[in-house]
């Protein structure tokens, strides 16, 4: 109830007077709020909304990763667990002010094996680590007895790359990925220039590649002898 203030005025403690007017002071109440949720959970790089009733207009503080910070529905992305303060104000200008508080839980660190050449049915071991609790899982699946170890043994047939999904305890993901480059098996055959050398005669061998085999030159060719070379398919020999 607004009170009612009458005002007596006293001159030198003798005199008295009362007047006539009154004052009425009227209370006008604060505004009500209710915040839902009150509490957020999230992983870094999430966001976490808010929704605010009551009140006639709000003010979110800080003005740190939030957008719509002026709204009764604000989002909030912070990068570590932050409280954030509403100020709610009244048509008449009161406030009233809340908060809720958003907690960021990091997402788990992810490390893996290299990147990795191999040739055609040959196996290679990938691992992966993080904190402890984490879980894995390996994709594609194709070969792999259980895609969820922390280390696998590979043998695609074509050039693949791996990625694998960690979880860490609190549920925050992150992943990273292999390269697996498959060179295929050496396919051709050795022809040479002439079957038949005279003693001290030069003749010509030449490595024949099957259709579609494109061979590494930085592997280099070599023939039984310890000859290798580069930047050619052929040498000479001599009989």
């Amino acid at each position: 109830t607004a009170p009612t203030i009458t005002l007596t005025l006293v001159d030198n403690g003798l005199c008295t007077d009362v007047l006539a007017e009154t004052a009425t002071v009227n209370v006008n109440p604060l505004p009500t709020v209710s915040i839902t949720p009150d509490t957020a959970t999230l992983c870094l790089g999430d966001t976490a909304s808010f929704v605010a009733t009551g009140g006639d207009s709000h003010s979110w503080s800080p003005v740190i990763n939030i957008i719509g910070e002026n709204t009764a529905t604000p989002r909030m992305f912070p990068t570590t667990t932050t409280l954030y303060y509403d100020t709610v104000r009244s048509a008449f200008g009161c406030e009233l002010i809340d908060s809720v508080l958003v907690i960021v839980n990091p997402l788990p660190t992810v490390t893996v094996s290299s990147d990795e050449v191999i040739c055609t049915s040959d196996t290679v071991m990938l691992t992966v680590s993080s904190e402890v609790g984490s879980t894995f899982s390996w994709t594609p699946t194709t070969g792999l007895p259980d895609p969820t170890n922390d280390t696998i043994f590979v043998s695609p047939s074509a050039s693949t790359e791996y990625t694998v999904v960690v979880t860490s305890s609190e549920g925050c993901l992150d992943s990273a990925k292999v390269n697996i480059t498959v060179r295929p098996e050496v396919t051709g055959s050795v022809v040479l220039a002439s079957d038949s050398l005279c003693f001290n005669e030069s003749g010509l061998v030449t490595a024949a590649f099957d259709a579609g085999f494109v061979p590494d030159p930085a592997g280099g060719y070599s023939f039984d002898g310890g000859v290798t070379f580069q930047t050619n398919d052929e040498i000479t020999i001599l009989g």
